[in-house]
């Protein structure tokens, strides 16, 4: 027994006695009246804590949106069966109710589950226990199951999207802009999966619509959806080559296109160079520097004290890229080691596929094989090697990287896949000199509870409509907001002084994703059955309730009884 209990048994035993005490010393001294009080304390104590009896187990059969009518004719009338809210009971059979956790409050002798039709929304998963479950699903989705795309992208760079789809045999995806031409499309495999991949233009807040075609060319799900398209932060970058090749020149040549400052040093020949801006390497250079660019020939022309000078500045926050295009000396792979990195020769082939490209973007390589601890992949093969690595050092991060000829991306008409690789390169490794925006919630839909954090005290929502909407702050909770948008498209999160777009879906125009999700979400907490047949049931209380106001109400009358024949 727990302290309450233990209090609870004290107090009925203190009242039981006073009863009797009291009993004894009346003039009507009868036995049942003696006794009455303890059998009132012990009926009362049974009452506020009933005895656990072996109960036998049952199986339940809920019903969630999208059952089938089929189902609902095989139901076993034997079965207890509840509908979940969107289900419109077929016979007085069937119970409604708000949530699976109601269910199992009437009903707790439940051991086992059986859920019909879309499955359990997040919360009756939750209410679970450990309870077995089977899940089979209902009627056949149609359409658009999976979309994934970034709510964020950079102009001038590749972004895809991609997803699945079911029940469109030989159908096709296509992505159309704000103003209804094709801006991309692609066939659906025979898994019923897509992809799409399309160039981020100039910063804006673009508009697009999916629409998934059967084969006829008919529209058999849509779904409008918004990107933000943001110019970037501008890099303070400096390059320094040992000899002139056709990565360092397209390299600047896109440093300078993507609006950022660059400072780079190219040795020609012996005390020539072709120079861009201040490339002395002091200390008030480097800290004005987000990310250096050096491969092994420049570094290997570095005095020592030019080396010190970086490592303090990767110290500090400054990014470091040591860019491997020839043979490594021994001295600079001693200083690349007390770097963090371990440059090894290995039996590789001289050419890969990057794995970022789909698999079918072939570059060229050095057979060197990277090891640091602590390190994170910047760049992967389709093969499973790494072809560039990152690690903290200090404030800042260093990489390694090995591709040769990234530069025939650029010639060979993809631009913006060899933008992509290197603005997913600046972006890791630079300096981080902006300021925290809030952290927004990825997928954003009409009536469904969205959470926004990291704001200020006054932080507002702006609406499509241009009405604005405070917000209630947890400040103990990371400055946390939960957010119910109203109506679909753009709004505005404005936050001292800064706006940042969120895209809100429809409500309708998710249903098939949402199902879907529902679906995959409920099969991964597939349980087996319980194998107990039995289980501890409290008594039910109305018996003894009953049982208590008998004898109350008998000793009462008895007491009555006794007053009366005085």
């Amino acid at each position: 027994m727990n302290a309450l209990q233990w209090a609870t048994l004290v107090l009925l035993a203190l009242a039981a006695a006073l009863g009797i005490r009291r009993t004894w010393r009346g003039s009507s001294r009868r036995g049942f009246a003696v006794i009455a009080p303890l059998l009132m304390a012990g009926l009362l104590w049974l009452l506020l804590y009933p005895p656990l009896l072996e109960t036998a187990r049952v199986e339940a059969v809920v019903l969630s949106t999208g059952v089938s009518t089929q189902q609902l004719a095989e139901l076993d009338s034997r079965v207890p069966v509840y509908a979940l809210p969107g289900v419109v009971a077929a016979n007085a059979s069937i119970e409604a109710v708000p949530d699976l956790a109601t269910a199992l409050r009437r009903n707790p002798a439940i051991g086992n589950l059986r859920v019909l039709g879309d499955g359990l929304p997040e919360h009756d998963l939750q209410a679970l226990g450990q309870r077995g479950l089977a899940f089979e699903p209902g009627t056949e989705l149609r359409g658009l199951l999976d979309v994934q795309w970034p709510a964020t992208v950079r102009a001038g760079t590749l972004w895809t999207m991609h997803g699945e789809a079911a029940g469109v045999e030989g159908g096709q995806l296509r992505l159309l802009d704000r103003s209804g031409a094709v801006a991309a499309e692609t066939l659906i495999d025979a898994a019923g999966r897509f992809r799409l991949e399309l160039t981020a233009r100039t910063p804006a807040e673009a508009d697009y619509r999916l629409q998934l075609l059967d084969a006829g060319n008919a529209v058999v799900d849509e779904l409008a959806l918004g990107v933000v398209i943001e110019a970037g932060d501008s890099v303070n970058a400096l390059l320094l080559a040992g000899g002139a090749d056709a990565e360092s020149k397209y390299l600047r040549r896109w440093v300078i296109d993507s609006g950022s400052a660059l400072a780079s040093r190219i040795s020609l020949s012996r005390g020539i160079e072709q120079r861009r801006n201040d490339t002395e390497l002091t200390a008030q250079t480097l800290q004005a520097t987000d990310l250096l660019v050096i491969d092994e020939r420049a570094w290997a022309a570095l005095a020592g004290a030019s080396k010190t000078l970086i490592r303090s500045a990767v110290d500090e926050g400054m990014g470091l890229l040591l860019r491997i295009g020839g043979p490594l000396s021994a001295l600079t792979r001693a200083d690349w080691a007390a770097l963090g990195f371990a440059i090894e020769d290995a039996d590789l082939p001289r050419s890969a596929y990057l794995l970022d490209g789909g698999g079918d973007i072939e570059v060229a390589r050095l057979p060197l094989r990277v090891v640091a601890d602590d390190s994170v992949a910047l760049l992967s093969a389709s093969d499973a090697s790494v072809l560039a690595r990152w690690r903290a050092h200090g404030q800042g991060r260093i990489a390694v990287w090995l591709p040769l000829d990234t530069w025939r991306l650029a010639t060979g008409g993809d631009k913006a896949r060899y933008g992509t690789l290197w603005s997913k390169v600046f972006s890791t490794l630079a300096r981080a000199r902006g300021t925290s925006a809030a952290v927004l919630p990825q997928r954003a839909r009409v009536d469904q509870r969205a959470a926004i954090c990291g704001m200020g005290a006054d932080a507002l929502i702006e609406s499509a409509q241009g009405q604005r909407q405070r917000l209630l702050i947890d400040s103990a909770a990371g400055n946390c907001a939960a957010w119910w948008p109203a109506e679909a498209g753009w709004h505005r999160l404005l936050d001292a002084g800064r706006r940042q777009s969120i895209f809100v879906l429809a409500a309708k125009a998710t249903d098939n994703l949402i199902r879907a999700q529902t679906r995959a979400a409920t099969r991964q907490r597939l349980r087996a059955p319980l194998s107990v047949g039995t289980w501890q049931a409290p008594m039910p209380r109305w018996p003894l309730f009953l049982a208590w106001l008998l004898v109350s109400g008998a000793s009462w009358w008895w007491q009555r009884r006794g007053q009366a024949s005085r």
